[in-house]
């Protein structure tokens, strides 16, 4: 039995492009890819420069979606003025937003 090498395309004349699409699909991936990259340095970076309990609150919020200042204090023990200081300050940084007032308070990761 001998191994047939020659390939006749006009037989399978869609692999033009199947080339084309996979050829776009690889840009669109390395794109997805960089821009992933950057975001991943940008979000190390922060990570760097935020107190410990920052951090964590950021990841709780990641976690849970919609959080209260209660819940932070409950699944933290940290101390309340602290928790309430660092939300204002990653409020203000446009880390988390702050959607309604008093008691019934919540906040997202922005």
């Amino acid at each position: 039995m001998s191994l047939n090498t020659d390939f006749d395309c006009s037989k399978f004349p869609f692999l033009p492009s199947l080339h084309f699409t996979f050829a776009i699909w690889l840009v669109v991936v390395q794109t997805i890819n960089r821009r992933l990259e950057k975001k991943i340095e940008r979000e190390k970076i922060m990570i760097d420069t935020l107190p410990a309990l920052s951090v964590q609150i950021l990841e709780l919020a990641k976690d849970h979606g919609r959080i209260t200042l209660s819940e932070i204090v409950k699944l933290t023990n940290a101390n309340r003025n602290t928790v309430k200081k660092r939300l204002q300050s990653l409020t203000q940084a446009n880390h988390l937003t702050q959607h309604g007032t008093g008691k019934g308070t919540w906040y997202l990761r922005s």
